[in-house]
């Protein structure tokens, strides 16, 4: 007996601990099942002091608050359950739940007439060591057991069908509910409905399970999706996913593959626990990772009589402690993200797989980009067909004269590229070359390599640096010669923040720009750079490779694309510190400096506009500054649509704007009036036909000869004065005198 004490009390704590933590998740679903867990400690509890009673209003009282305890348990069961399997409650939910919240109140006020007048149950005295008293059940007492028998049915039928909608790896949060849940059934009837009077069959075993069902609802509800799935979902997932997986164990042995693996290699049944050697072999793989970790490659297999090319990523495995793992392979289909053309790999896909997978090409990987001189023209010239067979010609000799495990992009326009890992310069020269033979159209790009600092200080350049940028060794030696040196002076800023910009991306560098050589002539250049840390020298480094492209195809593109970036950097200047970011509109400054300009030339007559928008703090707060703003935009079209092609027109800030209109000097004086009240009766109409909206004030000022802004400023703002203290809604002119 004193071990049930016991357990009951621990499992009373475990609920009320679960209850506080599902209602700090802050969800609906928290909430209810908090509150569920709550109840069922506490049912814990008064059904254990009602057991250890003697007392006959002890006993019954404490019964009373055990079965409304249950119906508040159920319900927020039921509850937790709905938001739990399907989100909300429906309509005709609502309504049985408030039905089912109805009945419970009604249980409320039943049992709590009980313990004075036996209307639910009756209690018999006996003479037993705990539970002195036995349940007599009345019908009312039966509609209890009914009502609470048929929150449990709801609550499984809601998990069975919520389980059978659901996919089979998801489905054990579900089965375990339901099978805890069931548990507690069939104990609590056993313990209401089988004879007997001793200790062990006086005791209901069903108060006990509470905390287990409470434990795995919580589990089921805010942790199965982050751990319990994670064991039914790896084979699943291993087996669906769209990737060939082969792995080898640290003694290079066939230990896993999965079934994309064997569509795509053939089956492989076979090659269990072969050596990975012999793996290598049979699919022509070379495998260089002394010094990498990983490497990425093209091969062909065999679909029939066709050659299928494929992409292999190789990765080694090590634990936290650097001891060697096994070998991963990763192929894919290099057929769905292939250039139809040429075969090779489409230069976005290409991108999108090099950030993603910043180590696949090592250091030592050599890069050949092919280029078509002259293309445009046979495009022109030829049309379009004989501009694709030479690309695709071009991509055949590549295949031809490159070792097998090349691997190919096809880059923007005709330019195609050539990948292959652990390529000495010499032999990627020697490799060139057999192109160029190969292809009368090629032509070899002139590169150069140097190194740098931390602090971006030249190292070392090689022998091409001279050729490319005209500066020698000796140069470098003997001065402190600088990456942004190279780079022309106007220039600098933009090529430092790009190069800033993507360093924070990625340790790899990939850009177009200019280059100022010795003797003062700029040259475009293809420039690749990767950051690496420097063990011997222990700081960082830098490794730089720029390529002269001036005689290329691209330097077209290149000079069109000079050309935009100069239009955008002009469009750019004059939509950010020129114009106000609401109405687009002339901001004051610049506004102030057009009109300063024009009076300073003193070649045209000058009138200037002051304008405000009658009430419009009232306006805004009656309607809101999302109504507001739109006010004041209304009025900046209106008056830009009113002006001139040369006339001016400004927001000078808050509901104020400005207007300077340009005549020329021949025009009178009554041509200019006219023209202005054409513009305040257009504006002052339109703004007054908006719900709410209260027209427009006016001051209107002329200039005179070697008159200054501020003048003709004070003189305008000094009539829209007027203007406002008339009555507001109206134009006023104000004149200097001779």
């Amino acid at each position: 007996m004193d071990a049930y004490i016991l357990l009951s009390i621990l499992i009373a704590l475990m609920d009320l601990y679960l209850g506080v933590l599902s209602i700090r998740k802050n969800r609906t679903t928290g909430r209810y099942l908090g509150l569920a867990c709550i109840g069922a400690a506490i049912v814990d509890l008064i059904y254990l002091i009602s057991i250890l009673s003697d007392s006959y209003l002890c006993m019954s009282v404490m019964s009373s608050i055990y079965f409304i305890d249950i119906d508040f348990m159920l319900l927020n069961l039921v509850a937790f359950t709905v938001y739990f399997t399907k989100g909300s409650f429906v309509n005709w939910g609502k309504k049985a739940m408030r039905l089912a919240v109805f009945y419970a109140v009604f249980e409320v006020i039943v049992f709590s007439v009980n313990p004075f007048c036996e209307i639910a149950v009756h209690y018999v005295k006996r003479n037993t060591q705990i539970a002195q008293y036995a349940y007599q059940m009345l019908p009312l007492y039966w509609m209890h057991l009914i009502f609470s028998y048929t929150m449990v049915a709801v609550v499984l039928l809601l998990l069975l069908k919520k389980m059978k909608r659901t996919p089979r790896e998801y489905r054990a949060q579900y089965e375990y509910v339901i099978l805890g849940i069931t548990v507690i059934v069939l104990v609590n009837a056993a313990f209401l409905f089988l004879p007997g009077e001793s200790v062990y069959n006086l005791l209901d075993y069903s108060i006990c399970a509470y905390s287990l069902t409470s434990f795995l609802l919580y589990w089921s509800c805010f942790d199965y999706s982050t751990h319990g799935m994670l064991n039914s979902l790896k084979n699943s997932i291993f087996e669906n996913i769209g990737q060939g997986i082969v792995l080898f164990d640290y003694e290079d042995r066939l230990v896993l593959y999965n079934k994309r693996a064997e569509d795509l290699l053939g089956k492989m049944q076979e090659k269990d626990g072969i050596a990975l050697q012999d793996f290598l072999e049979h699919y022509q793989l070379e495998l260089h990772l002394e010094e990498n970790e990983s490497s990425s490659l093209q091969f062909y297999v065999k679909d029939g009589e066709e050659e299928r090319p494929l992409r292999c990523d190789i990765r080694r495995l090590k634990n936290e402690k650097g001891q060697h793992l096994g070998q991963l392979f990763v192929f894919s289909d290099a057929a769905l993200e292939t250039d139809l053309l040429t075969g090779f790999q489409e230069w976005e896909s290409f991108q999108r797989f090099v950030k993603e997978r910043k180590d696949s090409f090592p250091p030592s990987t050599g890069i050949v980009m092919c280029d078509i001189n002259g293309l445009s023209v046979i495009n022109s010239t030829m049309g379009t067909q004989s501009r694709d067979q030479k690309i695709r010609h071009l991509a055949e000799s590549m295949r031809k004269c490159f070792p097998k495990q090349t691997y190919y992009v096809r880059g923007t326009e005709a330019a195609l590229i050539a990948l292959c890992s652990h390529s000495s310069e010499e032999e990627m020269r020697s490799l060139s070359a057999e192109v160029e033979k190969t292809e009368n159209d090629v032509h070899p790009v002139f590169y150069s390599s140097y190194r740098l600092d931390e602090d971006m200080k030249i190292l070392s350049v090689d022998d091409a640096f001279e050729t490319i940028t005209g500066y020698s060794k000796d140069d470098i030696r003997k001065k402190q010669f600088f990456q942004v040196d190279l780079i022309p002076e106007e220039e600098r800023t933009e090529y430092l923040c790009k190069v800033n910009a993507e360093l924070a991306k990625c340790p790899v560098v990939y850009l177009e720009h200019k280059i100022r050589r010795k003797d003062g002539t700029d040259n475009f250049v293809f420039c690749y750079g990767r950051v690496y840390y420097d063990s011997a020298a222990r700081s960082q480094r830098s490794e730089i490779t720029i390529a002269d492209i001036r005689q290329t195809y691209s330097m077209k593109r290149l000079l069109d694309a000079e050309q935009n970036r100069a239009k955008i950097r002009l469009h750019y200047w004059e939509r950010t510190y020129r114009k106000d970011s609401l109405t687009g509109l002339l901001n004051h400054a610049a506004f102030r400096s057009d009109l300063e300009l024009k009076l300073l030339q003193g070649k045209c007559r000058t009138v200037m506009l002051m304008m405000d928008m009658d009430h419009f703090k009232e306006y805004n707060d009656t309607y809101g500054h999302h109504n507001g703003d739109k006010y004041l935009i209304l009025m900046a079209q209106t008056l830009e649509a009113a002006l001139r092609k040369e006339d001016r027109a400004c927001r000078m800030g808050g509901d104020e704007f400005a207007a300077a209109l340009l005549f020329q000097p021949d025009v009178s004086e009554e041509k200019i009036q006219e023209r202005v009240r054409m513009i305040f009766d257009k504006i002052n109409l339109t703004l007054k036909a908006v719900e709410g909206g209260s027209g427009l004030s006016m001051g209107v000022a002329f200039a005179e000869p070697e008159i200054t802004f501020n003048q003709l400023y004070e003189l305008a703002d000094k009539a829209l004065y007027q203007a406002k203290e008339s009555g507001r809604g109206r134009c006023v002119f104000y004149k200097t005198r001779g």
